[in-house]
This record gives C-alpha cells, sequence and structure tokens, in this order.
C-alpha cells in the first residue's frame, strides 16, 4: 500500500502545481501565456505593442495563427469569455521580417499578435535544405510543413481498390501558410521542419491470391507474387520483367495480356494472379493489368488475354518493404517465399504467418482441383494422348476406346454415302423399268430372259420351304431334321447336367 500512496501523492503534487502555475498566467493577463512562445523569444516590451522573434518565417507566421486563435478562444481585447472576438487578417511585411495576424472586435481590429524571423531565414530559404518525397498514405500529403507552403508532384496509386497518395520532387514555394491541427496557442515545432527533409518508407497493402502492392515515396511501386518475385516499376512505365522462372508484365487495360518469351526455348510462360492498378499522377490517370507469369514446358501453357480482376478484396495495411524472394528470411527482407513449381513439394514461405498460410493453402488446392489433362483426339486423325504423372490406365483405355468406336462409325458412315454415290452413278441413265420389263418376255425371236412368272412356286416343307422354279423342285432330304433332333437332345442334356452341377456343388 505505501507503493500506491507515494504514486498518489506525487500526481497530487503534480496537479497542484499546475492549478498554480494557471491561477499565476491568469493574474497576469495578456502576455502571461509565455509557454505558447515556447519556440520563440521576445524582443520588446508589451508596453510598446510586443513582438517575438522565431527561428524562421514559417515558424513565425504558424506561431502568430496559432496564438491569435488562442487568445480569441478566451476572449481577448479585454473579454474573459469566448464569442466576442475573431481571428483577422494576416499581413506580411517581407522588407522587415515581421507576421502581424489581427484579432477583430465588431468589424475593427482591437489587437494583434506580431512575430518576426531572422535574416535569410524565409520560407525560400528553407530549400537550402532539400526536401525528402512525402511518406505515402491513404490521405493526400499536406502542403504546409512548419508554416511554410510545400510544392511537388502529386500522385496516387489504386491498387485492387486500395488507394495511397504521395507528393514527390517536393520544394518550398516561399509563401506562408496555416497548418491544419489544435489552435489552443500551441504552434508547429522544430522536429516537424527536420522530418521533412528525412527519407520516408514504402506503403504496403495485401491483395488477392498472396499479392502485395508497395508504393514507394518517389512514385515507383513493386508488386510481389504469390511467388515471392518482386518487380519495381516507374509509374507509367509498361512491358514485361524477368527474374529466373518468373515474369510479371504491366500493360494498360483493355490491351491484350500476352506471356513474356522465355529465353528457354523448351519453355513458355503460364500466366498466373494479376490485378488492376490506376496511376494518377498531376490528375492524369491510367489504369493497367498487372500481371504475374511462371514458367513451364513447352505447349503446356493456356493463357487468357482479358483484363485482371480487380482483387482489392480482404486488403490490410502497414508500413514494411516487399518480400525478396530469395526465402532466407533474414532480418529486413520482409516477407518472401518460393514457389516449388510442382505439387509435391509445398512453396517455402517466411514473414507474415497469414501469408504463408493462404500461400499454402492456395498451393493445395490447386494441386487437389487440377486433373491430368487428355490431349488430342479431336478427329481421327490424331489418337489421343494422356499428359500427366496421375494418369489411369482404365481411363485413359476408355477414353481410347470411345475415340476408337467413334471414328470406326464415321468410317462406316462414310464408306456407305461413298457406294451409295456410286451406285447412284452407275444406275444414272439406265432404264429400269424397261429392264424389268424384258425379264418377263418369253417367245421364239423375243428379247428377254423368256420367265414365266406363272413357274415360280414357293412354299412346302417342315422347316424349310420347298422351291419349284419352272418345274424344277427342290426340298432338303429328310436326314437333316433328324440330326437336327438329335442336337436339340443334347442341348437339352447339357442344360440338365449343369443345372445339377449348381443345385449340388456344395
Amino acid at each position: 500500500m505505501r507503493w500506491l500512496l507515494r504514486l498518489f501523492a506525487r500526481t497530487f503534487v503534480r496537479r497542484v502545481v499546475v492549478l498554480i502555475v494557471a491561477a499565476l498566467c491568469a493574474c497576469l493577463g495578456g502576455r502571461a501565456f509565455a509557454a505558447d512562445y515556447s519556440m520563440c523569444g521576445p524582443t520588446a516590451p508589451e508596453s510598446s505593442g510586443g513582438a517575438y522573434l522565431c527561428p524562421d518565417q514559417g515558424i513565425a507566421a504558424a506561431m502568430a495563427a496559432a496564438s491569435a486563435a488562442y487568445w480569441v478562444s478566451v476572449g481577448g481585447c479585454g473579454f474573459t469569455e469566448p464569442g466576442h472576438t475573431t481571428v483577422g487578417p494576416t499581413n506580411v511585411d517581407t522588407r522587415n521580417r515581421v507576421v502581424q495576424v489581427m484579432i477583430m472586435h465588431q468589424g475593427g481590429g482591437c489587437s494583434s499578435v506580431r512575430m518576426e524571423w531572422p535574416e535569410n531565414e524565409s520560407c525560400q530559404d528553407r530549400n537550402r535544405n532539400k526536401l525528402a518525397d512525402a511518406a505515402p498514405w491513404y490521405s493526400e500529403p499536406s502542403t504546409c510543413v512548419g508554416g511554410c507552403k510545400v510544392q511537388g508532384t502529386p500522385f496516387n496509386y489504386n491498387n485492387g481498390g486500395v488507394k495511397v497518395y504521395g507528393m514527390k520532387d517536393r520544394s518550398y514555394s516561399g509563401d506562408i501558410c496555416v497548418p491544419s491541427g489544435p489552435a489552443k496557442g500551441i504552434g508547429p515545432t522544430s522536429d516537424e521542419k527536420d522530418d521533412a527533409t528525412k527519407p520516408k518508407g514504402d506503403e504496403c497493402n495485401a491483395l488477392g491470391s498472396g499479392q502485395t502492392a508497395c508504393v514507394k515515396p518517389n512514385g515507383d511501386h513493386c508488386s510481389t507474387a504469390s511467388t515471392g518475385k518482386t518487380f519495381c516499376w516507374k509509374p507509367n512505365e509498361t512491358g514485361e520483367k524477368k527474374d529466373g522462372t518468373d515474369a510479371q508484365t504491366k500493360g494498360e487495360k483493355g490491351k491484350p495480356v500476352t506471356p513474356p518469351t522465355s529465353p528457354d526455348p523448351e519453355k513458355e510462360y503460364q500466366r498466373k494472379e494479376g490485378y488492376q492498378q490506376t496511376a494518377c499522377i498531376n490528375n492524369t490517370c491510367t489504369t493497367y493489368n498487372v500481371t504475374n507469369f511462371n514458367e513451364t514446358g513447352k505447349g503446356t501453357a493456356k493463357n487468357g488475354t482479358g483484363d485482371n480482376s480487380v482483387d482489392g478484396t480482404g486488403n490490410t495495411s502497414g508500413n514494411g518493404k516487399p518480400g525478396t524472394g530469395s526465402g532466407g528470411g533474414k532480418d529486413g527482407e520482409g516477407d518472401s517465399a518460393t514457389d516449388s513449381g510442382n505439387c509435391e513439394a509445398a512453396p517455402m514461405c517466411t514473414g507474415d504467418t497469414l501469408k504463408c498460410l493462404h500461400l499454402r493453402y492456395t498451393w493445395k488446392n490447386q494441386c487437389n482441383t487440377t486433373k491430368d489433362e487428355v490431349v488430342g483426339g479431336d478427329d481421327c486423325k490424331s489418337v489421343p494422348v494422356c499428359i500427366g504423372k496421375g494418369c489411369k490406365a482404365q481411363e485413359y483405355a476408355s477414353v481410347l476406346q470411345q475415340w476408337r468406336g467413334r471414328c470406326a462409325a464415321e468410317g462406316d458412315r462414310a464408306k456407305l454415302a461413298a457406294d451409295a454415290a456410286a451406285g447412284a452413278a452407275d444406275a444414272a441413265g439406265d432404264d429400269q423399268s424397261a429392264a424389268v420389263s424384258d425379264l418377263w418376255k418369253k417367245g421364239p425371236g423375243q428379247d428377254g430372259q423368256g420367265l414365266d412368272r406363272n413357274k415360280l412356286t414357293l412354299g412346302g416343307g417342315e422347316l424349310f420351304p420347298a422351291i419349284d422354279i419352272m418345274g424344277t423342285s427342290w426340298a432338303p432330304p429328310a436326314q437333316l431334321y433328324s440330326v437336327l433332333q438329335m442336337i436339340r437332345q443334347l442341348v437339352i442334356a447339357a442344360g440338365a447336367l449343369a443345372a445339377m452341377y449348381i443345385l449340388f456343388r456344395k
């Protein structure tokens, strides 16, 4: 309990001191808020109008604006409550290096806040220390740094639906500005001006299918594929880039997405995941397809040419470096992964656990759903062939049998059609009705076969009909029926023996 009492005592004492200082400031009146001028020192007594000397013009302007806002918030011009005064115009005297902000009451000036800056410390003079590019972020970068206006080339990227803003080639324009932020007499610090000259980091966000997009402060962007390979591009750069078995292309939306040419004549590139990116430089925007490729065997790639999906669902953001794809997992290299290129070994992944799990899940899902293919067999000239290690002999035999049956049927139909065509050609021009009538002509001196239709008879017999042609009869011999009867009895006996074997074998 003693430590709790000591903590309470220290807290209580600090609060009492703060209350006493606040009371003294209230009693001293006008210039008693010296803490608000912590970056600026007094140069003249309050009786002469007062003035404070600040490190440079920007800080003087920001401090004057913040101090005027503070006085208005507490009353000002002799008032002890807000609502009676407003912040008036700002006057800059560059010759005498003075910034003056008026405090207004009923349309007229009742007081002012004056700040000065030393010689050779204007906003334009700040350019002797080069400004760094703004840190990419999800809102537009500020154009006011420490009371001085900043100019440059603004840009923004929309990576998979996530918009990131930035500004490159920054410099001070020479004008003053009022920074956004709390008023209450709190001015800027020198840290803000110093921080503007320090290099900034990348801003990265995760996309679908294990991809990552990073925006650099200078406007470049880097895209990491699911394999962990990273490719970096200038804002409006297009074309193709390769790294080992991986490649990436960038082209305008609406144009065909085509794979790069592999340096290995036995290989070609298979299209994998991709997304759409919109780059806006100075309000001129263009949407691109960023597409990843991976090497595969010659003749096995199946690539579409359409636009990528936007693929901006489930994004997360955070400052970081893109994966290098080395798979070493060294400190500072960020997330990385290496694809095995087959379904026998899982991809190697280091870094973010969720990303690695997503990569492994994608690999397993693709390998479980991708089956071995049967190519060829579209016509009867090419035999179907099964490609892949998991080809089943029985399944392939069934496919082959179907192909053979289909081609045999097509061959029979073709032969019948050819025979019919040949017969039709042979019979073309024949007088068929006259030829049939000639068969029945008879009598000496007449053409034809001399057949008499009254002398052709069919009939009689037990199993086979008796035939009589022009007085000549033919009938099957009686022994034929005896042989058939014996065969019938043998079949019945064989059936009886088979039935007895089936019934009594157990």
